[in-house]
C-alpha cells in the first residue's frame, strides 16, 4: 500500500510504534526510490511510553526499525503519563531534535489544558537557557471534521501557528456496504475515500440506491483543510478497506 502510494504521488507517510508499522512503512516508502529529502515519514511515541527515558528509548528504536537516518515527524501519541512524564518525554524529543535525529517535534491528541501545559513549560525553558531550547511546538495531530469541530481547539492553534493535523476515526476511512436489508431497521451509509468526506443520509430500503450530501461537508473541508486529490490510481486498490456497518436506531 505504501509503495503504491508513494509511485502514485504520495510523499508523506504516517507511522507510530503503536501501530506496530513503522519498519514496513519506511521499507515501502523507499522501494520506489524517490530521494529521501523528497519524502516525510513521521512517528509517535506511544502512550505507554510518555516519559523521558522511555521516549528517547522510543526515538531510537524508530530509526534502528526504520533504517532512516533521521525521522522528519516525531510526536507525543496521546497526553498520558501525567504532566511529568508528558514533560519529560516532550523534553526527550527535544533533544532528539539536537542530536539530529528528528528534525521537528510535535503532539497527538492534545486538547486546550495539555497545550497550554506545554506551552507553559516551552516558556520556562526558554526564560532560562535562551529561545528555542524548550523545543519548537510544530503539530497538534487531532481528529477534526464537521461532527468534531473542536473550535477551542483549532483557535488555540491557529493563534500559535501551530499546524493542525487532522486524522479521522475509522469509520471515515471506509465504505459501508449494508446487507441483509430489513425494513423495521433504519439503515445509514457513510461513505469517505480519502481524499472527500461525505454526510450520511438515510437510506431506501425499498430501492438500492446511494446518495450522498457533498455541499455542506466539502465547503467545511475546503475552509479549514488544505487537501491534494490523491491520484485515481490510488482509489483502485481501497477495495480492501470495505466492512459492514449496520446500525440499529
Amino acid at each position: 500500500m505504501v509503495e503504491h502510494a508513494i509511485k502514485v504521488g504520495y510523499r508523506h507517510v504516517d507511522s507510530a510504534t503503536a501501530y506496530r508499522n513503522e519498519a514496513p512503512s519506511a521499507t515501502g516508502m523507499m522501494k520506489p526510490g524517490i530521494p529521501r529529502e523528497e519524502l516525510f515519514f513521521t512517528s509517535k511515541v506511544p502512550p505507554r511510553s510518555i516519559s523521558y527515558a522511555a521516549a528517547a528509548a522510543c526515538v531510537d528504536e524508530t530509526l534502528k526499525q526504520t533504517g532512516l537516518d533521521y525521522i522528519d515527524l516525531y510526536l507525543l501519541h496521546a497526553p498520558y503519563g501525567g504532566k511529568e512524564g508528558r514533560l519529560g518525554a516532550w523534553k526527550a524529543l527535544v533533544e532528539a531534535v539536537e542530536a539530529g535525529k528528528i528534525r521537528s517535534i510535535g503532539v497527538s491528541n492534545y486538547g486546550v489544558h495539555h497545550l497550554e501545559e506545554l506551552e507553559e513549560y516551552i516558556k520556562s525553558v526558554e526564560a532560562k537557557e535562551g529561545k528555542g531550547k524548550g523545543g519548537v511546538l510544530s503539530v497538534n495531530q487531532v481528529e477534526l471534521h464537521p461532527w468534531l469541530a473542536r473550535p477551542d481547539i483549532v483557535k488555540w492553534c491557529k493563534d500559535r501557528g501551530v499546524l493542525l493535523q487532522v486524522i479521522l476515526s475509522s469509520q471515515f476511512y471506509t465504505y459501508a456496504i449494508l446487507i441483509n436489508l430489513r425494513p423495521t431497521v433504519q439503515l445509514f451509509e457513510v461513505y469517505a475515500s480519502l481524499s472527500l468526506l461525505s454526510s450520511p443520509l438515510p437510506r431506501n430500503t425499498r430501492k438500492l440506491h446511494h446518495r450522498f450530501c457533498y455541499g455542506g461537508v466539502s465547503k467545511w473541508g475546503s475552509f479549514h483543510c488544505q487537501r491534494r486529490s490523491p491520484s485515481q490510481e490510488l482509489r483502485k486498490i481501497q477495495n480492501y478497506m470495505t466492512l459492514n456497518w449496520m446500525p440499529k436506531i
